[in-house]
This record gives structure tokens, C-alpha cells and sequence, in this order.
């Protein structure tokens, strides 16, 4: 009997000194973590060192509203430019000179036209290119298209044009996403599932 009571009492001692150190603990560590974040935030820093702009900028073009760089190079969508109609769209190319960025080019859609708001959205990688108009007509209103561009010597050239394979009225196929040789376009509006459930559809380049 006396040995389970001094076991008994061994424990509570036990007990006893444990909690206090685990607490003492953890109050220790909630006082470090905000330190070494306000440490980190200290040494890190996003400074602004250029603001680029279309050499042909005019009134609501919304150049910017897409964007996607890889490595020097820089593509910037403009959809509402009108050099091809109104809201026909178009795309910025720059490239970096080592200091910084310059307009090489400004790249258009071989059919372009109104309303197609070509470069709504766009993505590069390497020397290939997407650049989406969901808004484009070819398999009904709106149904939407994707351009991919392809680098070759110095110059951005148009390859193809991709269609959803069943593209219809108002599925807005165009919303890409490009990754060495595979590309992803989305068709938020597709009805494949029920009324805009949506879609997105695989390609991947061969030859």
C-alpha cells in the first residue's frame, strides 16, 4: 500500500513540473514565429522598376488584361484593341535587353475580327505561344478559338488555329495554358455536363 501511494505521489510530482515546462514551451515558440516573419518580410522586398505601355495605345484597348512571360519574354494581351474591327484584339510581344523590357512585336490573328477579343487570355513557353478568343464565331457565337504562335528565326508566326472538336453557341473555348508541348484551353460555358458545367480540352503538339 505505501509503495502504490509514494507511486502515486512520484506521478503528481511528475505531472506537476511537466505542464508548467510544456507551456513555458509553447509560449516560447508563439513569441519566435512572430519575430521571424516580421524578420523575413524585412529582408524581402517587391520594388516596382518599369511600366510598360502599348507604342500604339489608344482609349479602352485594356492592354494588360492578360499576361504570361518565360524567361525574355513578355506577352501582353490588349482584347479591346480594334485594328480589326471593334474589341478584335491583339497581343504585345516584348523582350528583355538587359535592363529592360522593349516592344519587339505586336501579333494579330490571321482571320482576326470584331468582337473576337483575341489575347483575352494568353500563355508562353519558350519559343511557343497560345493566345485565346473566346469570343471568335467559327462554330457559333461566341463559341470561342485558341491560336498558337510559334518562334522561328527572331519572328512570332501563327501555326494553328484550334477549335473545340464540339464547339457550339457560347461555350467561350479560349481560355489557355501552355507547357512545353502540351496545351490546355477551357470552354467555361460548355454545356457537355448540363448548362455551363464547362470544359477543357487537351492538345499536344506532334511532328
Amino acid at each position: 500500500m505505501k509503495k502504490k501511494i509514494i507511486g502515486l505521489l512520484v506521478c503528481m510530482l511528475f505531472i506537476a513540473t511537466a505542464v508548467p515546462a510544456v507551456e513555458s514551451l509553447k509560449i516560447k515558440d508563439l513569441s519566435v514565429i512572430p519575430t521571424t516573419i516580421a524578420q523575413a518580410s524585412n529582408r524581402v522586398n517587391w520594388n516596382e522598376t518599369q511600366k510598360l505601355i502599348a507604342l500604339d495605345g489608344a482609349a479602352e484597348d485594356l492592354f494588360g488584361y492578360s499576361v504570361s512571360f518565360d524567361g525574355d519574354t513578355l506577352f501582353i494581351g490588349a482584347y479591346s484593341d480594334d485594328e480589326q474591327g471593334i474589341n478584335s484584339g491583339s497581343v504585345y510581344v516584348f523582350t528583355w535587353n538587359g535592363t529592360a523590357w522593349d516592344q519587339q512585336a505586336k501579333l494579330l490573328a490571321s482571320d482576326g475580327a470584331a468582337g473576337d477579343k483575341f489575347g483575352y487570355t494568353v500563355s508562353v513557353d519558350g519559343s511557343l505561344a497560345i493566345i485565346g478568343a473566346p469570343w471568335d464565331d467559327d462554330k457559333g457565337e461566341d463559341s470561342g478559338s485558341a491560336y498558337t504562335f510559334v518562334l522561328f528565326e527572331g519572328v512570332w508566326r501563327q501555326q494553328q488555329k484550334l477549335v473545340a472538336s464540339d464547339g457550339t453557341v457560347g461555350d467561350n473555348f479560349g481560355v489557355v495554358s501552355l507547357y512545353e508541348s502540351t496545351a490546355v484551353v477551357g470552354a467555361p460555358w460548355n454545356d457537355g455536363g448540363g448548362k455551363d458545367t464547362g470544359a477543357a480540352y487537351v492538345f499536344t503538339l506532334s511532328g
